[in-house]
């Protein structure tokens, strides 16, 4: 999952708004669910040897459940679908 979410940030440049709309509401619902995701994760992934810088805060998914981690979740829309 953890790389799944990477390789989407790698392209998201790509991304539709619809799709990029998207990803922040399962963003917004990892986020929600961080405690039960990285205690979850915390079974097969040890999070306090990622190397993944903090902007990939989904690698530092303990410190978002505690609170710890600051991290940004920016939609930008194409000016063209700003109504």
């Amino acid at each position: 999952m953890l790389h799944r979410r990477s390789d989407l940030e790698r392209v998201v440049h790509e991304l539709t708004e619809d799709q990029k709309m998207k990803l922040s509401e399962y963003d917004l619902k990892l986020i929600d669910n961080a405690k039960i995701m990285s205690e979850h994760i915390q079974k097969a992934y040890d999070f306090s040897v990622s190397d993944h810088p903090l902007s990939e805060w989904w690698w530092h998914l303990d410190l978002v459940a505690n609170g710890k981690s600051p991290f940004n979740l920016n939609v930008e829309l194409e000016p063209d679908e700003v109504k």
